[in-house]
């Protein structure tokens, strides 16, 4: 289904007729959108609803994600091995053109099948991951890879246990990543080295503030603010502000505003909090708003 998000009223729904839908993705400029389900990933035109471009699994695997470029030429899409553990060497992701799904590269290495794929905001990288099995528990890994050809392997962020989330600093040189081992890694783009990890973290998201200063850390005791120096926390909104956050599938529970002077949290299924990034306070209750889409979308500089 797609939404207008203004009114939040469904525009249409499109039937991909390839089984569930694992993943959906914008194109940066916002006219097409990716879905990746079991059998298929499309590319479709938002404004007609038309098919573009359809990408078929191989012979025996099941599509798992897919992401365009930042320039949306290309496309990235990650497949799941029915059987399990693929032999070294497979190619489990691959790169296509967006526009006539011609292969341009394939990835290869990933000792078991992929769940994740991202390009970075300025295009340079391509971020693959895959998860977790007791035959392979030591390689859980995002790999990072040259996005302009695929042939060099920059990095390898290890011990990720089925990553499923990236946040990249405002000047692209620093990324965040997390996954089921719920511990945020901050990993130097330049050097391609870990610089720490947040050890027992239990992190559902994590998220850079606009200003590069500073990340988020959200878990199910409330949200955290790190410092991105040398990771220490600088400031905890415990549950008294923030209630349980659920887990990934639950949605993203927090965002910042453009310009990073508020952060609004998800409170519970109905309600939310903004907090004043200065001081990290809530002036009051009033704050705390039920289903207030005008004010979400003011805060978040949505059109109307």
């Amino acid at each position: 289904m797609f939404w207008s998000v203004p009114d939040f009223k469904r525009i249409r729904t499109w039937a991909t007729g390839g089984g569930r839908i694992n993943s959906v993705a914008y194109s940066a400029d916002g006219r097409r959108v990716v879905s990746a389900a079991a059998q298929k990933v499309q590319v479709w035109d938002i404004a007609t609803g038309a098919v573009l471009l359809t990408v078929p699994p191989r012979a025996g695997d099941s599509m798992t994600c897919a992401a365009l470029s930042p320039d949306g030429a290309r496309l990235a899409v990650a497949s799941y091995k029915t059987g399990g553990r693929s032999d070294e060497g497979s190619d489990q992701v691959w790169v296509v053109d967006a526009t006539t799904g011609e292969r341009i590269y394939t990835v290869s290495g990933h000792p078991y099948s992929a769940n994740y794929v991202r390009f970075s905001p300025d295009g340079q990288w391509l971020l693959t991951g895959t998860y977790g099995a007791t035959e392979v528990d030591t390689d859980v890994s995002i790999r990072i890879w040259d996005a302009a050809t695929g042939t060099r392997l920059a990095g390898s962020v290890p011990s990720m246990n089925w990553p499923w989330h990236a946040s990249f600093s405002p000047d692209n040189t620093k990324m965040l990543v997390l996954g089921l081992s719920l511990e945020p890694v901050l990993w130097d783009l330049v050097e391609q080295r870990e610089v720490y990890r947040l050890k027992g973290a239990g992190a559902f998201q994590v998220l850079f503030h606009p200003n590069g200063e500073r990340f988020v850390v959200i878990d199910g005791n409330g949200v955290r603010i790190h410092a991105v120096s040398d990771g220490r926390e600088l400031v905890t909104l415990d549950r008294g502000h923030v209630s349980l956050i659920d887990p990934p599938g639950g949605g993203i529970p927090a965002a910042f505003t453009p310009d990073g002077r508020e952060l609004i949290c998800r409170r519970d299924g109905s309600t939310m909090i903004r907090f004043k990034t200065a001081d990290w306070t809530t002036p009051d209750r009033k704050t705390e708003f039920a289903q207030g889409l005008d004010e979400v979308r003011r805060l978040l500089a949505l059109p109307k």
